[in-house]
């Protein structure tokens, strides 16, 4: 298979070639099953996009020569300094630099499993699998020397970065298995051992001025630095399950695993995580043998408890500095030694996370309709998280650390309506729906955790604290604009010094003042509930298929808000001219201002959207030629279709889509979500295909 794509981002493609290969072989109680898969992919990603907006709308994109440039001054025939000419600033041709500097991200890819059973007497079966999974990655970076950067030097020089990362991670598991049926009982014993190990090594180079910009290897520049790492980290497994069944209407499952991990010291490298479920088979009780108008029908209870290890290689030992200079002596010299650059925690062990459930379902209407409901807690204790430390202890590095639990718990809802309508008519809808409440129980001995950071300045947009949902969005509550200087003095507001046309900002505490006090929880960026409707149908030779899906009830904050009204570093967005003005008062928009002495960029409800959307993610229709012709041509199917993705989208975000991760800026993953700098589009697809079976 080899696909090829041109980004929907200027100056963006991938590429991806893949081959895979199965087999299999069988003698006696003997089975040798095999897969390999060998994959390269090209990636050429575009970083600068969402960022084209440091160059002044002013400048043209490129000069009257034809060539990218951030200065228009010569060719306007102005003898000056940039900064003097257009002020302080950075001033940048993002688009230039995409297009201009050479980007590849190369990675050979081989994955590969083997597996070997061997059925030692009836019902007992001994397997061994063995799996690899290696890549070599080439991250590439050339930046030639042109001038569209300009920050006071004018830089315009070659650059170079590369690295060759080296990855290999190896997977044994042993497992026995014995399955015996006898009477009304059945049983399923399994016992195994696993071990991976994950092994990667890179080495860089990173140089400046090269002789030319034809000239790209590191040897031809000044070498500025080659970065290089080493790490290894190993997982460890023993396990136990066991399956009972009697009459096939009642289930017992208990589970018991043991994982040690290399990421932790001794004595906290071992986690226990047992699991255990019990299922009723309603329908095969003898009381249900008249019953017809339901079938089928299963109540099932579980609670299980698995482990995360989600740190990086080498978190609890303290990184050493080997050339570090310190003043010492009479004569105050410099002396070379060791030095701790970081801090870490040698504490760390396993976060677990405990999940009960009860679910229920049952068939109806002939069996034509068939429902699933679960209900579900998952209690996640001694949560894995990396905090920053404060700068007074000499390092300041964000420290990992067992912090905190929470709680997820939420309804599931499945059905599915299946009806052969007539010979030529069939239908099929499936709909799905989901809620989940998250709440923190603890945070440990530590403050609130502040992230969700979405601007240069660093200002957070989350708060995670006890009693609410992790990463909710915390900050002032806009209530207008100021009308008058006077209304805005009377506010008495510390974070800024507003006048007329500055946010309003609510008093939440009602002490008369706006001061951080007057902060609260403003949003939530996980969904009420979630849901999907799928709906298939076939007529005669033709077919159709469509697949919606939406949520509800979360918020997004829009950081596209920030750069296109506060940021003074670039363009605004044309609806700042829809800005408050003394003859413009009827507006949401604050006044514009390169100062913002009232501090209008705080963290508020000005940024937040409701996230809410439904799309038509998926549609199909297909044609499949006659069986009648396929005999003719010697043909087993041959089906024509057309599909689009993301055919629309219906919501109230302003954004490029609703459908928002976690940010960059802001770090720590879970903290982030739903803040959206700027999401990579997603486009619309269209598809048309063709199948053939011989």
């Amino acid at each position: 298979n080899h696909f090829d794509q041109e980004g929907v981002i200027k100056h963006s493609d991938f590429q991806r070639t893949t081959a895979r290969f199965n087999g299999s072989f069988t003698k006696g109680n003997f089975r040798l099953e095999s897969t390999i898969g060998l994959t390269r992919t090209v990636n050429n990603p575009n970083p600068y996009f969402n960022k084209e907006r440091n160059l002044l709308p002013t400048i043209n994109l490129r000069n009257s020569a034809g060539e990218f440039s951030a200065s228009d001054l010569q060719d306007r025939g102005i003898d000056a300094a940039l900064g003097a000419f257009y002020g302080p600033g950075t001033i940048v041709n993002e688009l230039g630099i995409a297009a201009l500097e050479d980007r590849t991200v190369t990675r050979n890819t081989v994955l590969g499993n083997l597996a070997a059973s061997y059925e030692i007497f009836d019902g007992l079966t001994y397997k061994l699998s063995l799996g690899i999974e290696s890549y070599a990655n080439n991250n590439y970076r050339f930046s030639p020397a042109e001038r569209v950067i300009f920050d006071g030097s004018n830089r315009a020089f070659s650059e170079l970065s590369e690295t060759n990362e080296n990855f290999l991670s190896t997977l044994v598991e042993n497992t026995l298995n014995y399955k015996k049926v006898f009477g009304n009982h059945a049983i399923d014993l399994l016992g195994g051992f696993t071990e991976q190990v994950n092994d990667v090594r890179s080495l860089g180079v990173n140089a400046i001025n090269f002789p030319s910009n034809d000239i790209r290897v590191a040897a031809a520049g000044e070498v500025q630095n080659t970065p290089s790492f080493q790490g290894t980290d190993a997982i460890q497994s023993y396990f136990g399950r066991l399956n009972y069944t009697f009459a096939d209407r009642y289930v017992i499952t208990g589970t018991l695993r043991r994982d040690g991990s290399s990421l932790f010291k001794e004595g906290l490298k071992w986690g226990s995580f047992p699991s255990a479920a019990v299922a009723w088979n309603i329908s095969n009780e003898p009381f249900m043998k008249n019953v017809e108008s339901i079938t089928n029908i299963k109540l099932r209870a579980g609670y299980g408890e698995i482990g995360s290890n989600n740190v990086g290689r080498y978190a609890t030992d303290p990184v050493l500095n080997l050339f570090s200079e310190y003043i010492l002596g009479v004569n105050q010299t410099r002396v070379t030694g060791y030095s701790i650059t970081n801090s870490v925690n040698p504490d760390l062990t396993w976060e677990t996370t405990k999940t009960t459930n009860v679910g229920l379902e049952f068939n109806t209407l002939n069996d034509r309709l068939s429902i699933t409901m679960d209900y579900f807690k998952k209690d996640t204790e001694d949560i894995l998280v990396s905090t920053p430390l404060s700068f007074i202890t000499g390092t300041g590095n964000a420290v990992p650390a067992n912090r905190g639990s929470i709680t997820n718990s939420g309804f599931e809802f499945l059905a599915n309506y299946r009806n052969q309508i007539s010979d030529d008519f069939s239908l099929n809808a499936t709909f799905n729906f989901s809620t989940l409440n998250n709440e923190v129980t603890s945070i440990g001995d530590g403050s609130p955790i502040r992230s969700g950071s979405f601007t240069s300045n660093t200002i957070f947009s989350t708060r995670t604290d006890v009693g609410e949902a992790i990463g909710s969005f915390y900050g002032y509550t806009v209530d207008g604009i100021y009308q008058t200087d006077e209304e805005a003095t009377a506010a008495n507001d510390q974070p800024g010094n507003p006048v007329a046309g500055d946010f309003k900002f609510k008093d939440i505490d009602g002490d008369g003042d706006i001061d951080e006090d007057d902060q609260t929880y403003i949003g939530n960026p996980a969904p009420d509930f979630e849901y999907g409707l799928n709906l298939s149908a076939e007529y005669k030779d033709w077919d159709l298929s469509l697949f919606f899906n939406g949520v509800s009830g979360n918020e997004i904050l829009n950081g596209t808000k920030y750069r296109g009204y506060f940021d003074f570093n670039g363009n605004y967005l044309a609806d700042a001219l829809n800005g408050w003005t003394p003859s413009n008062t009827n507006t949401d928009i604050p006044r514009n201002t390169q100062a913002d002495p009232g501090f209008n960029r705080r963290m508020s409800t000005f940024y937040l959207e409701d996230g809410s959307y439904f799309r038509l993610k998926n549609a199909q229709v297909g044609y499949s030629v006659p069986e009648e012709i396929l005999d003719k041509i010697k043909l087993a199917k041959l089906r024509l279709y057309v599909s689009a993705i993301n055919l629309f989208t219906i919501s109230d975000y302003e954004g490029y889509y609703p459908e928002v991760g976690r940010n960059n800026r802001g770090g720590r993953g879970v903290f982030t979500r739903g803040v959206d700098e700027g999401s990579y589009p997603t486009p619309r697809t269209f598809q048309l295909g063709l199948q053939v079976s011989f």
